[in-house]
């Protein structure tokens, strides 16, 4: 290789830059690297909490801030909105021209970005690959970019395996472990009283986690009747102190902020705001429950041995581990999930709870791998079951 490699991140909500900056910060920090940091979407609206301020607060190269949504909550917005950013993300990139793009999960933009780099061929590194959400429309978009994608790093063997069962070169998929873990390990939280103050909250139990985002397959009407029943069924088992945060800017997201004001307004003791920040980890370390139906409750409140009492069916088809109390969106019955996770003996029953996505070193396998293999090619064979091949070999046919 001559010169430094040029990789370009994409980064659209609160969520994903948790997860990719520890990433970003060992590729800028290496020279061999030039690290073209590409924000777009939700960090661009301040209505969910002006994170672009956080990118920017963290100190690493911005090459491109990138609008991504327009106005609308509805089905035929966010079309409109995925074509919107295709464009403007796809002019980025050919000014840009990076060796390589890197795309985490499922998201909208996540799929912009990859259908506009692998048009201009420029090979795209997918991450956390081969996870499912049944109850999203982003499973859709999470399994094409793994067909788009020429390098592949999963959160755990399993889901190394169904790349493998999709098609996918086994060369080109590797378990690096869930990034989320990374700003975990040695993580010092606040001290619980201090954090609840900063809040504007009375220290009392138990403390509740809320993250509620639209079941985008069930559509708008079914999400906002869905996050109803999430509000009066927290109300009902009585939360001594509430955090919540707004939902993501998927179609129908907006009208979910509402009842969540309704929420915090009714409780009296709760924290509503769009978006933790640095404080999340902090909550997420002496919260007592955590509710909604958000992947951090899957992948992150695990390292914590927090229970999750996860509603609906947004995270249907996650692999899991025992603190997920799964339940449906209705007041009573999460009601008593909550009463359950938050009963003597529950966390205390996870206490061995096996580490079961990784050991806090993704961000360090991924940026090693990305600089010291050689660039992957766009064209990649297909990973052919003996099946197939069976099939193939009656009719016949061969390659």
């Amino acid at each position: 290789m001559t010169g430094r490699r040029r990789i370009a991140v994409l980064t659209g909500t609160r969520a994903d830059w948790f997860l990719l900056e520890p990433l970003a910060r060992r590729l800028h920090a290496d020279p061999r690297c030039e690290l073209q940091l590409v924000a777009t979407a939700m960090h661009l609206l301040p209505e969910f909490g002006d994170t672009i301020a956080t990118v920017r607060a963290s100190g690493l190269p911005i090459a491109a801030e990138v609008p991504g949504l327009l106005p609308g909550d509805d089905a035929l917005s966010a079309a409109r909105s995925l074509a919107f950013a295709q464009g403007n993300l796809a002019e980025a990139f050919a000014r840009l021209r990076p060796d390589l793009l890197v795309v985490l999960g499922d998201r909208a933009e996540a799929f912009a970005a990859g259908v506009s780099a692998f048009l201009q061929r420029i090979p795209l590194v997918h991450l956390h690959g081969g996870e499912s959400t049944e109850g999203a429309l982003d499973d859709g978009l999470r399994h094409a970019l793994t067909k788009l994608a020429s390098r592949h790093f999963v959160a755990t063997e399993a889901y190394a395996e169904r790349l493998r069962a999709m098609g996918e070169p086994p060369a080109r998929v590797s378990v690096a472990g869930a990034l989320g873990l990374d700003r975990i390990v040695g993580h010092q939280a606040m001290p619980r009283g201090e954090l609840l103050r900063t809040l504007g909250l009375v220290d009392r139990s138990p403390l509740v986690l809320l993250t509620f985002h639209p079941p985008t397959l069930a559509g708008e009407t079914a999400a906002l009747a869905q996050c109803r029943a999430v509000v009066a069924g927290v109300l009902a088992a009585i939360p001594g102190a509430l955090v919540a945060t707004y939902p993501n800017a998927d179609a129908g997201g907006r009208a979910l902020i509402a009842p969540l004001t309704g929420l915090a307004a009714a409780h009296g003791n709760a924290h509503l705001c769009p978006s933790l920040g640095a404080r999340y980890l902090d909550v997420l370390a002496h919260a007592d429950v955590m509710v909604g139906n958000s992947s951090s409750g899957i992948l992150e409140a695990p390292s914590f041995r927090l229970p999750v009492v996860d509603v609906g069916d947004r995270q249907r088809g996650r692999l899991r581990q025992a603190n997920v109390i799964s339940c449906a969106p209705d007041p009573a019955a999460v009601a008593d999930a909550i009463r359950r996770a938050t009963a003597c003996g529950f966390r205390a029953g996870l206490a061995a709870m096996p580490a079961a996505f990784g050991d806090g070193r993704a961000a360090e396998r991924i940026a090693a791998a990305l600089l010291d293999e050689p660039l992957p090619a766009l064209a990649k064979p297909f990973n052919d079951g003996p099946a197939f091949l069976a099939a193939a070999a009656r009719a016949g046919l061969q390659r």
